[in-house]
C-alpha cells in the first residue's frame, strides 16, 4: 500500500494561527511572516510550538515596499547623492559641493549634519567615500555600515596637523522630529519627540600611525597611540 503523501512546508504563513495550521498539517516548520524584523524571526513547529530566533545583528533589510534584502553596505550614487544599497540606517552622503555631508533617517525624523565649506567629488570604494583635501593635507572619509555611519579626518602630515582648523571641528546639524543631546563619556543621542532613543554616535577617538602596522579608517595599527576627543554642542552644531 502506497505512504501518503506528506504536503511540502510552505515558507511562511502571515499570522502565527495560519502558520500553525500549515505546520502542523506538512509536519514542519513555517516561519510567522508578521512577526519577522531585521533581527527577530518566529516558527511554529508541527508540535503546536513557537520557536523564536534572535539576533544580535541586523541580518535582513525591509524595503519601503514592504520586501525584504540582504544586508549591503556598498554605496551607490543617486540622484540625492550617495546612498547603501540596503541599510538598516537610512543615510544619504554629499557627492560634493555645497550639498549636506550627511542625511541620516529613522523613524520618520531626520539629522542633517553639514561640513564648513563646500566639499569635493568623493571617491567612492565599497561603504566608504573619501573626500579628498577638505583641508591641506586632510581627507574626509566617511564609512557606511548596515547599522551605523561614521565620519574620519586622514591627516597626512605633520604640516597639516599644525592647522589651527583642526583644534576644534564643527558640523552644522540641523533636526526634524528628533533633538541631540550630550550622552555619557562625549557622546551624541539623537531623541524621539517621544522620548525614544534613535541612535548615538559614541565616544570621538583619534589615533596615529607610530605602532606596528598600518592605521586605517577603522582604527590604529597595533601599539598605536589613542586618545578620546572632547565633543560639545552649541546651537544647531556639534563639534
Amino acid at each position: 500500500r502506497a505512504a501518503p503523501v506528506r504536503a511540502s512546508c510552505p515558507q511562511a504563513a502571515e499570522t502565527a494561527a495560519a502558520a500553525a495550521i500549515a505546520a502542523a498539517s506538512c509536519h514542519g516548520r513555517v516561519e510567522v511572516a508578521a512577526a519577522r524584523t531585521e533581527r527577530d524571526q518566529v516558527f511554529a513547529n508541527a508540535n503546536g510550538t513557537f520557536t523564536a530566533i534572535q539576533a544580535a545583528t541586523v541580518q535582513r533589510i525591509r524595503r519601503a515596499d514592504g520586501t525584504w534584502a540582504t544586508p549591503d553596505a556598498t554605496l551607490r550614487r543617486g540622484a540625492g547623492g550617495y546612498a547603501p544599497v540596503a541599510a538598516s540606517l537610512d543615510a544619504t552622503f554629499s557627492a560634493g559641493g555645497t550639498a549636506p555631508l550627511a542625511v541620516v533617517r529613522r523613524d520618520g525624523a531626520e539629522l542633517t549634519l553639514r561640513w564648513p565649506g563646500a566639499l569635493p567629488e568623493p571617491v567612492a570604494s565599497g561603504g566608504t567615500l573619501t573626500y579628498p583635501e577638505v583641508l591641506p593635507g586632510v581627507d574626509l572619509v566617511v564609512t557606511a555600515e548596515v547599522e551605523g555611519v561614521g565620519e574620519t579626518l586622514v591627516v597626512k602630515t605633520a604640516q597639516a596637523a599644525a592647522d589651527p582648523r583642526l583644534a576644534t571641528v564643527r558640523l552644522a546639524a540641523t533636526t526634524r522630529g528628533m533633538s541631540l543631546r550630550e550622552g555619557e563619556a562625549e557622546s551624541l543621542v539623537a531623541v524621539s519627540a517621544a522620548g525614544k532613543t534613535l541612535f548615538s554616535s559614541g565616544t570621538p577617538m583619534m589615533w596615529d600611525s607610530s605602532g606596528q602596522g598600518e592605521a586605517s579608517t577603522a582604527g590604529p595599527a597595533v601599539g598605536g597611540a589613542t586618545a578620546a576627543m572632547p565633543l560639545t554642542m552649541a546651537a544647531g552644531a556639534a563639534g
